[in-house]
């Protein structure tokens, strides 16, 4: 029981409007997250029930704030800081190119990886600290 040609044809032109504004920047967008390209060596399955717990809640923080509010949020809260070096890891040679970010979850440990438009792939989930030296607070 479908519907009537008549009512299939109002219903898409309901659900499939023209893009009329202009396109925004990706900085504009709330991020999406991927685990399309994470190593094995640091994805969930080495994480604890309660790690998998705190990612999901942290990856749902964020899921209505846009890159720019990140990008200005304090690194250990919703932000992300910029990895430049100090890996203990090797970089895939795919991905050597790209900027490296960290997003914090689970007591200030980091989920790794890079942006690509509004899409945030994450490589590794950093939750034994192994992935880049991280610097030490100072008091």
């Amino acid at each position: 029981m479908g519907r009537k040609p008549k009512e299939r044809e109002e219903f898409a032109q309901k659900k499939i409007r023209p893009r009329t504004e202009n396109p925004k920047s990706s900085y504009d967008e709330p991020p999406a997250f991927s685990f399309k390209y994470i190593r094995k060596s640091h994805c969930l399955d080495c994480c604890t029930l309660e790690e998998k717990k705190d990612l999901a809640e942290a990856l749902h923080k964020r899921k209505d704030t846009s890159w720019n509010d990140l990008l200005f949020a304090p690194k250990n809260g919703l932000g992300y800081e910029k990895i430049n070096g100090g890996w203990k890891v090797s970089l895939p040679e795919e991905h050597k190119e790209k900027q490296m970010l960290a997003f914090r979850f689970s007591g200030n440990k980091p989920i790794v990886g890079f942006k690509e438009r509004e899409i945030f792939y994450i490589l590794w989930i950093d939750r034994a600290f192994n992935v880049y030296k991280h610097s030490k607070k100072r008091g």
